[in-house]
């Protein structure tokens, strides 16, 4: 699949929308070893990686969900350890509390995008 250097610019220029380059990233999910194809806008390089973040979700070129799926089971163990002066067995929190902290900061981060 190859784009002419083109079609992007004629798309942004005709819905008249700016490309932040500093920004813009692209990925070309695939499931075969060869190299992406590489993109421009305005005759500008947009960068290739083959990991993306887009809206929470950590994709890889692939599509394994084991890149998003790693990163998921960290960020909730860092912020169980920030909070652990709260959630520990302290006699300033109820058990309302802790649940209520569960509920609001850890729970999301488990659950967002399962």
């Amino acid at each position: 699949f190859n784009f002419s250097k083109d079609v992007l610019s004629e798309w942004y220029t005709k819905w008249k929308t700016k490309l932040n380059n500093n920004k813009s990233i692209h990925t070309t999910f695939t499931l075969r070893h060869e190299l992406c194809p590489s993109i421009t806008v305005n005759n500008l390089p947009i960068p290739s990686l083959d990991t993306v973040k887009y809206l929470g979700l950590n994709l890889d070129k692939r599509l394994t969900w084991q890149n998003h799926i790693r990163k998921k089971r960290l960020l909730p163990h860092a912020c169980a350890r920030s909070l652990k002066v709260l959630l520990s067995k302290n006699k300033c929190s109820s058990l309302k509390t802790k649940l209520q902290i569960y509920k609001s900061l850890l729970k999301p981060i488990w659950t967002y995008g399962i």
